[in-house]
């Protein structure tokens, strides 16, 4: 198999920034209903970051974490984490419009998601009410029974109710 070219790491920083200083990206096209918001907000109220707002270190545009970082400047967290990336401006293009489709392709393993859902307890009303939405709806069960519609119409007199 022939070598291929390893994949660049695009990542030159991390850093704590004041989140009113990062700029929205123009080009997103991504909103944030308040329902998202406010489970957002209960997620980072309850566990805290776990990954940085993405930022083009040329263009000073956020590529991932717009509601991350409206939601600290509301708070007024002092700053948030963040990973600087070097991209041309075409680059940022492709990144903002194929970070969350490429996630949304993923599939869900059912039996796994019913099991951590029945391990975890949400904090906030919001958070709670986004979990809850996981849950597999029940399927449910159509027992068969004589209709009498259906009776009527039968050729077959042990078939008919009248």
């Amino acid at each position: 198999m022939p070598k291929t070219k390893s994949w660049r790491s695009r990542i030159v920083e991390h850093a704590a920034v004041d989140p009113a200083t990062l700029l929205a990206n123009p080009k997103n096209w991504r909103t944030h209903p308040a329902a998202q918001a406010a489970a957002v907000g209960d997620a980072l109220t309850q566990v805290g970051w776990v990954t940085s707002v993405v930022v083009n270190k040329r263009t000073g545009h956020i590529l991932d974490g717009h509601l991350r970082v409206k939601s600290a400047v509301d708070r007024g967290e002092p700053t948030v984490p963040v990973v600087y990336v070097e991209l041309s401006e075409e680059e940022e293009e492709i990144v903002l419009l194929s970070l969350d489709p490429l996630a949304a392709m993923a599939v869900t393993d059912q039996e796994r998601l019913s099991e951590l859902l029945a391990g975890v307890t949400a904090q906030g009303e919001a958070l709670a009410a986004v979990l809850q939405s996981m849950e597999p709806a029940p399927v449910a069960v159509i027992k068969p029974h004589r209709c009498p519609a259906v009776a009527l119409l039968s050729e077959d007199p042990a078939q008919r109710y009248d």
